[in-house]
């Protein structure tokens, strides 16, 4: 009765730990997944800086116009084989104040 008892508890806590792990993971991407828009008045000002933002969009290296939610471009880059500190750069977005400045960016991360 006793190993019965160990056996199903064992397993209850192997059963809690995948869960736990599962939920984590899941929560972590949903996370990633979602952007919070700046307000439109910190947009404007912040555009005057800044052209363009270079960052992930559906796990690919992306060029965003500053303030927008859709790239006008989408490189063929999978961010998933960049090194762990450069995916996180790209989750936060790169911020971009010219042409010269992009070319000099996608290179880096492109060549």
């Amino acid at each position: 009765m006793k190993d019965k008892k160990i056996k199903i508890l064992s397993f209850i806590t192997l059963f809690s730990v995948i869960a736990s792990v599962t939920i984590s993971a899941s929560l972590r991407e949903i996370s990633k997944s979602k952007q919070t828009p700046l307000p439109n008045s910190a947009v404007s000002a912040v555009k005057q800086e800044y052209k363009y933002i270079v960052r992930e969009y559906n796990g690919k290296l992306a060029v965003f116009e500053f303030g927008e939610n859709k790239p006008f471009r989408i490189t063929d880059l999978d961010v998933a084989l960049l090194p762990q500190s450069d995916q996180r750069v790209l989750a936060g977005g790169i911020r971009v104040a010219d042409n010269k400045e992009l070319i000099r960016v996608l290179e880096d991360y492109c060549s």
